[in-house]
């Protein structure tokens, strides 16, 4: 089917009161199948015939075959599929087609419009668009009629999107509702997401003793789940920029309960470290788009704070976690306590389903894993990007050893604590919830650079300072530590999430992937190192790893490294 196209008014002189008009009528297919228009200033005329490329249609689609240039700022576009139809588009006024070409279900762009050209999986985030538009939903298409989806946004088979190169998303600010449904609901989500990973590390004496396995063999439990979620971002570095948002948290949070509720029926330790792998799997579809989803629809200038409260969550979730399970432990038995989290993170997921906003500025990327793997190329031979990942490769590894085995260390001589005030050491993960909200409000103010190499100074100084002797020394070290590594994640996520471009899920998922790596390998490899060596040794181990992070950050991360606004990202 061609179509014909007359704008009334020059796109130099469009303007709210004199908008140009792009209408789109059905005209007889010609027999080679391809799509052609005419352009009809006020002045001018003239006629574009087919070509190799293709002709983007108003409103962000385009039709193989044709190709263009010098559109008008807006008008309205009549629906080839719905004969009759018209509503109002925005036409791109010049740009590359092939570059822009996105496959999504899409509505035609508006200027007021909450999503320029990406697409949407829900009826109501359509209607909410067109609303923004001032106007009402157009009918679905005709039943049996060529194309992908149905009801709104659905298009016809043929086509594609293409992102208008003058497109601007609509952030949501602070003081709106929807800011605040969004900060609860990654809140939650971070929380559960903590809960259900680290729930043994407080009882891994428990598990050795109930499965009759060495106590160094123990923290398995922990390191498969953080295993599982490395194998899992892996995974979402390829289908991050194609799945949608909200539907994947939720189906994140929604199989990590269950898995969670199952693992307390494991009668071997084999099978629990098969359900914790999976966990972690599972759990990995919110830790792989949460910080891109912010990044996207939180206004720029206040996305430190936002991330902060995210991040906020996994502490508090971490912290209940622990808390929770030591306590019912102490009580009940280790399965107990595993199958209240286990409910607790089904509720969560309930009111995750009801309050989180569905996404206004994603766009699926459906790209080549190819150019995916491209991507990932870049982001690793970048310095910059290099380092923040081997950064939180050894902070996050330094963080959970000492939390691994510091239980060990305070239930024998000369400390002798009993297990209920060993469990309330994860009460210093408050340290870190304010340290999260503290260093994300300063990163909108200062250099994030500085923020990171002083917080991880001072878990430098924490690990040091446990290693002192006295018991206040060493509970002041660990507070010191908790405070620093969390200001530490939440400098470091923020700053691979802002720099990385149009691929920003993927370098989010591999920030993530080296995050837990470090969890798993240093968590265990430092253990090893304790149970043959000691205290001194396991500590000695953990400051020559922070010290090189250290020298990373100082090194790579400074002005000459630092991505700019120019930073091409490939696909981007």
């Amino acid at each position: 089917m061609g179509a014909t196209y007359s704008p009334s008014t020059p796109a130099a002189t469009a303007s709210p009161s004199s908008m140009s008009t792009c209408r789109w009528t059905s005209s007889p297919r010609s027999r080679s199948g391809d799509a052609s228009w005419r352009a009809s200033p006020p002045s001018t005329a003239s006629t574009r015939r087919p070509s190799t490329s293709s002709t983007p249609m108003p409103g962000g689609r385009a039709k193989p075959g044709s190709s263009w240039s010098g559109w008008a700022t807006s008008g309205t576009w009549t629906s080839p599929f719905r004969r009759g139809f018209t509503w109002p588009c925005s036409c791109p006024r010049s740009g590359s087609s092939s570059s822009r070409r996105r496959r999504s279900n899409s509505m035609p762009s508006c200027p007021n419009s909450p999503m320029c050209s990406g697409g949407w999986s829900r009826p109501s985030v359509a209607s909410s668009m067109w609303s923004a538009c001032g106007m009402s939903p157009p009918p679905s298409r005709k039943a049996g009629s060529r194309g992908r989806g149905s009801g709104l946004g659905a298009y016809p088979a043929d086509w594609t999107i293409v992102q208008r190169p003058d497109c601007k998303p609509t952030y949501t600010p602070r003081g709106t509702s929807r800011y605040y449904r969004i900060l609860l609901a990654t809140f939650l989500s971070g929380l559960s997401v903590f809960a259900q990973l680290y729930l043994f590390q407080p009882i891994l004496a428990e598990l050795a003793a109930d499965f009759a396995i060495p106590q160094s063999a123990s923290s398995l439990a922990v390191s498969l789940a953080t295993v599982g979620m490395a194998l899992g971002l892996f995974a979402f570095v390829f289908r991050a920029d194609i799945l949608p948002r909200r539907r994947l948290m939720l189906l994140s949070l929604g199989l990590s309960a269950i898995l969670t509720l199952l693992t307390p029926l494991a009668h071997s330790f084999g099978l629990l470290l098969l359900l914790s792998l999976l966990k972690g799997v599972a759990l990995s579809g919110v830790s792989a788009v949460a910080l891109a989803y912010l990044t996207e629809e939180v206004q720029p200038a206040i996305i430190g704070g936002a991330i902060a409260v995210y991040l906020t969550g996994n502490n508090v979730g971490g912290m209940l976690g622990r808390v929770v399970s030591s306590l019912l432990a102490n009580q009940a038995g280790w399965r107990v306590g595993t199958l209240t989290i286990g409910a607790w993170s089904v509720a969560v997921a309930f009111i995750f389903l009801l309050i989180f906003p569905p996404s206004r500025n994603f766009t699926p990327s459906r790209i080549p894993d190819s150019l995916r793997l491209a991507r990932m190329r870049l982001y690793l031979r970048t310095p910059y990007f290099t380092a923040l990942y081997a950064i939180g490769f050894l902070f996050m590894g330094v963080f959970v050893s000492v939390y691994n085995y510091i239980s060990f260390r305070l239930a024998t001589p000369p400390y002798g604590l009993p297990e209920r005030a060993i469990s309330l050491l994860f009460l210093m993960y408050l340290f870190g919830t304010v340290s999260s909200l503290l260093f994300g409000r300063l990163s909108d103010r200062f250099s994030p650079r500085a923020l990171l190499i002083v917080a991880l100074s001072l878990l430098l100084l924490g690990v040091l300072l446990m290693g002192l002797g006295p018991l206040p020394l060493v509970l002041l070290g660990l507070a010191a530590a908790t405070f620093a590594f969390f200001a530490s994640h939440t400098i470091a996520s923020r700053m691979v999430s802002t720099r990385a471009g149009a691929g920003r899920s993927s370098a989010s998922c591999l920030y993530w992937l080296f995050y837990y790596i470090g969890s798993s390998a240093v968590g265990y490899l430092t253990g090893l190192a304790y149970f043959a060596h000691g205290w001194a040794h396991f500590l000695a181990a953990n400051a020559v790893l922070l010290a090189v992070g250290i020298l990373l950050a100082i090194r790579y991360l400074g002005r000459g490294h630092e991505p700019g606004e120019d930073f091409a990202v490939p696909g981007g």
